[in-house]
């Protein structure tokens, strides 16, 4: 069960010619941002990206939300093409209530698979970043060349923490060393 609304006015925001992907908001997870699931649940896809638009939130009865729309710049990680990436690119969704970032900054997206088709569960999946090089950009590229594997960064467990996300990486860590 994904909340689909009716079609956004945030691809109108964009200029013609451009290629529109609309990420399913799984809010009803438990958890959200780049490490979530006891043991680490695999992304969907992993991509950089210009926040171009924010509308304001929307509160329903058990469900809050708020649309915004990004500009696909990099993409870093893409399970069976499902970004679809053609020129252009942008995604809507509507997961931005809990995003800490504004139009214009960059922000490195994570994404997952629910019913064969990409989400995102919410604001944690979604960071705001200094610059293409910032180094939660190269731990994300670590991890993804270790075919996320948690051990590989476990040394960059002092960045995450800065982002509110060291408990998650904590126990994904701790599950793949169980494991091991």
């Amino acid at each position: 069960m994904y909340c689909k609304g009716t079609k956004s006015d945030l691809s109108k925001t964009a200029s013609p010619n451009v290629n529109t992907l609309n990420i399913n908001y799984t809010y009803w997870w438990d958890q959200t941002g780049p490490f979530i699931g006891n043991c680490g649940e695999k992304y969907g896809a992993v991509f950089l990206g210009t926040l171009m638009n924010l509308q304001q939130p929307i509160q329903k009865e058990n469900y809050h939300s708020k649309e915004g729309l990004i500009r696909i710049d990099s993409v870093l990680y893409n399970q069976k093409n499902l970004l679809q990436i053609k020129k252009n690119t942008f995604i809507t969704s509507d997961c931005f209530i809990d995003v800490q970032a504004k139009e214009g900054d960059l922000v490195l997206v994570f994404c997952y698979i629910y019913q064969n088709e990409l989400s995102i569960p919410g604001g944690k999946s979604i960071i705001k970043l200094d610059d293409v090089k910032d180094p939660l950009v190269l731990s994300t590229i670590k991890y993804l060349q270790a075919n996320q594997n948690p051990l590989i960064i476990e040394e960059d467990l002092y960045l995450w923490s800065k982002e509110g996300l060291g408990n998650d990486l904590k126990q994904v860590l701790h599950c793949r060393k169980m494991f091991n």
